[in-house]
């Protein structure tokens, strides 16, 4: 079996996340062996220039019929601002090359978001693709839970064709756990993410962001006197959250950074990836803001606090039907509702792991309509 796999594979080890576990997902419904031909997606940014470039074009659509199967997907993909796409978003397929494509194609799980911006041209361009796959048996076209429901909704109220919600690939991801940190400590991972400021803090972006790490460097600097054996792992996804966590230190008691806090490796890829959660697999608890950085954990059972900055956390907690809820970064009450948190885990790990549980079958439940569509390309049977 040959795959044809379109997706970001040196951006942020989320992804690789979640392609990894797409990848069990596709494996295990077709019951074989699969080759996969990566084709990074950052290379086809119009912005993107180098002699290794690559577009929706003839080209691409020859290198998809010689594959059995095509898959687009991770990340938002579907962000409909760009006026020079034929579709308005990065995914700069026109239709007469869609059309062109005979083997099953599969856009799994790209995030539709509209908050970098929108036009009435972009709108109707990204509308005339959703129809069109809408139309095509070979078609499957899905968007990842993480609000994208509400987003496409609140943009195309009276749309007439629905795309699948479903799991982030992630949530099918594993790995082994790290034996990077020593016995003899009770380690806590701690993500966050200084990039989008605008995005995540309202108002004075730059002012809130400094009273956040500040409330959070309250709250762990608090934990660790009253736990003398919890050392802080500081752990990046991406470049930008180096800044981050330094930024992080810099408001933290020095002694205690010099003698409790650790910074994980920023390794990213296919390889780092594994490395990364695996370090969260150690741990006994995640502090998390990242999307990733909730979703993953949890899936391998490490209790997990979401730190909400962005609307998409909240969303991924909603939809996979989570009793509790991540604690908002703005909110003014945001170092008490946080140390609550900690307080349950710490006291009752065995009901936040029961929660999980629904995660597990949220994901499994909303995945079967593509594991269908697989099986009825593939002539497989049910």
């Amino acid at each position: 079996m040959q795959v044809l796999h379109v997706g970001s594979f040196i951006g942020n080890i989320g992804d690789n996340a979640n392609h990894q576990g797409l990848r069990r997902v596709i494996e295990r419904t077709l019951d074989s062996g699969v080759n996969y031909h990566n084709w990074e997606i950052r290379r086809c940014y119009q912005n993107y220039n180098a002699p290794d470039q690559w577009r929706f074009d003839d080209e691409f659509v020859r290198c998809a019929n010689e594959a059995d199967l095509v898959v687009i997907g991770g990340g938002n993909f579907f962000e409909p601002w760009i006026e020079a796409s034929a579709t308005g978003t990065t995914i700069d397929l026109p239709l007469e090359q869609l059309t062109k494509i005979t083997v099953p194609v599969a856009f799994y799980g790209v995030g539709f978001d509209t908050h970098k911006g929108f036009s009435d041209n972009t709108l109707g361009r990204f509308d005339r693709f959703v129809h069109a796959c809408g139309g095509m048996p070979n078609v499957f076209l899905s968007f990842r839970n993480d609000g994208s429901k509400d987003n496409y909704h609140a943009a195309f109220p009276n749309h007439s064709v629905q795309p699948h919600i479903v799991p982030d690939g992630a949530s099918f991801f594993q790995c082994e756990a790290s034996t990077w940190l020593p016995d003899g400590s009770i380690y806590w991972a701690v993500n966050i993410a200084g990039d989008m400021k605008p995005l995540r803090f309202s108002g004075d972006s730059n002012g809130e962001w400094l009273r956040f790490l500040q409330n959070l460097a309250c709250v762990l600097e608090s934990n660790l006197g009253a736990n003398p054996q919890v050392k802080i792992v500081l752990i990046p996804h991406i470049p930008s959250d180096l800044e981050a966590i330094n930024s992080l230190l810099q408001v933290m008691d020095d002694f205690l950074v010099r003698s409790r806090v650790i910074v994980a490796p920023m390794w990213q890829g296919w390889d780092g990836c594994k490395v990364t959660f695996g370090l969260y697999k150690q741990c006994q608890l995640s502090i998390s803001m990242r999307f990733h950085a909730n979703i993953t954990p949890m899936v391998m059972g490490v209790p997990t606090i979401g730190l909400a900055s962005y609307p998409k956390i909240a969303a991924l907690y909603r939809e996979m039907g989570l009793k509790r809820q991540p604690v908002s970064a703005q909110a003014s009450d945001f170092m008490t509702k946080l140390q609550c948190e900690i307080d349950l885990i710490k006291h009752s790990p065995e009901q936040v792991l029961t929660d999980y549980t629904q995660v597990l079958k949220a994901a499994r439940s909303m995945v079967e309509p593509f594991e269908r569509f697989l099986r009825q390309q593939f002539s497989l049977p049910e």
